[in-house]
């Protein structure tokens, strides 16, 4: 016989299994209406959150290599959304930002998916919505524990 916590463990796993789907599979309809790929459109997400990164730091936070970074933002810079530039210090290392349109899409984007998430809490009951936030930090919290 399983214990509960073994049960719990299960369902949460097919719960977030799910959630981590349908979450991606909305966002790469939200990206695709506006010509960028998943990973371009996270990585704008990222950008908008300060005023710029080093492509080491992008890579890190993204967890893809320099190579694939550099793609990612070529991509970008090709749709004039992020510019790069060399460092002042060392020209072979470079800082990446927002262009004002990138920032506009950006902005525009994630509106887009606040919207989303407002039609999925109107669904809610009000005492599901007073404690779902607290729940999934909570859960956030101890995968981040878990995790380091």
């Amino acid at each position: 016989m399983r214990d509960e916590n073994y049960i719990i463990a299960e369902r949460m796993l097919l719960i977030m299994q799910k959630l981590s789907f349908l979450c991606e599979k909305e966002e790469c309809r939200l990206m695709e209406k506006r010509g960028l790929h998943l990973s371009e459109g996270r990585l704008l997400s990222i950008l908008l959150s300060r005023e710029s990164f080093s492509m080491q730091q992008l890579a890190s936070i993204q967890k893809v290599t320099t190579g694939r970074m550099t793609k990612i933002i070529d991509g970008l810079v090709e749709k004039k959304l992020v510019e790069r530039k060399a460092s002042h210090l060392d020209r072979r290392f470079f800082s990446v930002s927002l262009t004002l349109n990138g920032k506009s899409v950006a902005q525009n984007l994630k509106k887009s998916i606040v919207e989303d998430y407002i039609k999925i809490i109107k669904r809610l009951n009000s005492k599901t919505k007073d404690s779902i936030l607290e729940v999934l930090e909570e859960i956030l919290t101890s995968l981040e524990e878990h995790m380091t």
